[in-house]
């Protein structure tokens, strides 16, 4: 069963920023032997706009503090939202292994805007 987590306007995303956004599995599942992959949509979409996997890095995997591997580390590079409109898009982190492919945490994801030099629509 997957956990909802939201990235609301608290969290502070903004285009073309580089950001690490931390999932924590409040059911405290060991994420360290999994394959990941998180996903950015549009809202009703199956087109992914955005991707990130643990097989290139993009996403790593640390303990909470009570319990070993339960915070997936998603690492979103600066170009990586530099084409994305600011909206509420919908997230997906997946376990990706082979014959077992399951959502484990999804919700809205809300990209901000943030003015800033060279960076169109800001």
């Amino acid at each position: 069963m997957s956990e909802r987590a939201d990235i609301t306007e608290a969290n502070k995303w903004f285009r073309g920023e580089h950001k690490v956004i931390r999932i924590t599995m409040e059911d405290a599942t060991n994420l360290t032997t999994f394959a990941l992959q998180w996903v950015v949509q549009h809202p009703g979409s199956s087109v992914d706009l955005l991707t990130k996997s643990s097989a290139d890095g993009g996403i790593t995997v640390e303990d909470d503090g009570a319990n070993v591997g339960a915070v997936a580390v998603i690492e979103v590079e600066t170009e990586d939202t530099m084409l994305l409109d600011a909206r509420t898009y919908h997230h997906a982190l997946w376990r990706v292994d082979p014959g077992v492919e399951q959502i484990l945490s999804e919700g809205s994801a809300l990209l901000q805007n943030a003015a800033r030099l060279g960076v169109e629509g800001s």
